[in-house]
């Protein structure tokens, strides 16, 4: 992840995402913290069992938000 020109003041990017297997059903969804600069501070992932794709992202949001 690049950016061309750090913000000014403290910043803190929360990038997240969630994947579905469409054969299965099988579900995660993970996000990563990282700094004004783009420096990674930490990450995380969940398996999250059978869910909808809709499921997935709304849960990734929520877990996400309680990093920060």
């Amino acid at each position: 992840m690049t950016y061309e020109e750090p913000l000014a003041g403290e910043w803190t990017y929360l990038n997240t995402d969630g994947v579905v297997r469409v054969d299965s059903g099988a579900a995660a969804a993970g996000g990563v913290l990282r700094d004004k600069n783009g420096e990674w501070i930490l990450g995380c992932n969940k398996y999250l069992g059978n869910c909808s794709i809709l499921d997935v992202e709304l849960w990734g949001i929520l877990d996400d938000l309680k990093l920060i």
